[in-house]
């Protein structure tokens, strides 16, 4: 990830009713620490969003929703692949997992929740934990 798609998710988050609004208001988020402002970023996608808070072993839960999305983008690079639809139809914890995480925006789909795709929000998510930190510490 490029520090200018890096500043475009912070911008995101800053301009709405979340902790780094308030945590960062009036400080130019060029001048802090690229790894402070990704793991702010994280911290808005589990807490923010997600509603994970930090007690039991999150980072599972953050990977698992890593994994799922990839495999969500990744679906179209291969047309004739099923993964989405197995997975969801594995169980239905998995399925609820792909509708809470198309309530949340991480995707959308039409006709069907199988049929899903990735959105901005989803790409976003990818991008922030693209380094496989996913138990991180948010300094602030």
């Amino acid at each position: 990830m490029t520090n200018e798609e890096l500043y475009e998710i912070a911008e995101y988050f800053m301009n709405g009713a979340t902790c780094m609004s308030y945590n960062y208001a009036g400080v130019d988020i060029k001048k802090v620490d690229t790894k402070e402002l990704k793991n702010a970023i994280k911290d808005e996608f589990s807490s923010g969003i997600l509603g994970i808070c930090g007690c039991g072993t999150p980072e599972i839960v953050r990977k698992g929703i890593y994994d799922y999305l990839t495999m969500v983008k990744n679906r179209y690079d291969d047309p004739t692949s099923n993964k989405v639809y197995e997975w969801i139809d594995k169980n239905w914890q998995n399925l609820c997992i792909a509708y809470y995480l198309d309530d949340k925006e991480f995707t959308e789909h039409g006709t069907g929740i199988g049929g899903c795709w990735i959105t901005k929000l989803g790409e976003w998510y990818l991008k922030i934990f693209d380094d496989g930190n996913f138990d991180y510490e948010y300094p602030i």
